[in-house]
């Protein structure tokens, strides 16, 4: 690849050859360690609790298969196929991001609503942009930028 000499090229792999730009060197980054990926992705923690999203249908739904979970706003909820294997499913999912958590929902309405989780940091699972986890919190109902809504939590 070549970049001109102003542009940001972000290296992922050792065997790209990248001539020009400005590279940033991601290789050394091992993104399946949980405290590493929530650092490399931004992700806020405060006293072992993450903040993460989810995409939800009009009634708070999510999930695909033969589980489809409620989330309920201020609620706690929990996998009730919990199981820490790195592959998807056995558990809940969510993205450090309102935005990327739309491109994994999967409702019959095109009309997604976001949430924002509190969920601890043990137990964590990374599962490459998003993580799994046995239980959270709803904390409250998002707009696309994460930003709260206004009027409250629905």
């Amino acid at each position: 690849m070549r970049a001109s000499s102003r542009v940001a090229v972000h290296l992922h792999s050792g065997k790209a050859q990248i001539a020009g730009g400005v590279v940033i060197d991601h290789t050394d980054v091992d993104r399946s360690d949980v405290g590493t990926w929530l650092d490399y992705n931004g992700i806020t923690v405060s006293d072992g609790i993450a903040t993460f999203y989810k995409a939800v249908d009009q009634q708070l739904r999510a999930g695909h298969g033969y589980i489809l979970t409620t989330y309920p706003i201020g609620e706690t909820v929990t996998a009730p196929d919990w199981d820490p294997v790195q592959r998807c499913g056995y558990g809940l999912h969510a993205t450090g991001d309102p935005g990327l958590s739309e491109s994994y929902y999967l409702g019959d309405d095109p009309r997604c609503r976001y949430l924002e989780l509190a969920v601890p940091v043990e137990g964590l699972v990374v599962l490459d942009d998003k993580v799994k986890f046995q239980s959270c919190t709803v904390v409250r109902e998002v707009k696309l930028t994460g930003a709260p809504l206004a009027g409250g939590a629905q």
